[in-house]
């Protein structure tokens, strides 16, 4: 697809090197690494099973994606 049907559908392409970096995306990564960082302090215990820690991610992404959390 061109850059022209994209825009015509709403959509704005940001292209960047692969040095470059895209503020917006870093926030995002940050805030859910911060909210992940925090789920798991709160736990009591050290060691988790690996499906646990995969679960807490997967509800991380989704809680922040759900409630918009990192478009700030």
């Amino acid at each position: 697809m061109s850059q022209k049907n994209l825009k015509g559908k709403g959509i704005m392409l940001n292209i960047t090197t692969w040095d470059e970096h895209v503020p917006e995306v870093e926030r995002c990564m940050h805030a859910k690494k911060e909210r992940l960082w925090a789920t798991i302090n709160t736990l009591p215990s050290e060691k988790y099973p690996h499906r646990l820690i995969v679960e807490i991610i997967h509800n991380t992404f989704f809680a922040c994606t759900q409630t918009g959390y990192t478009k700030q």
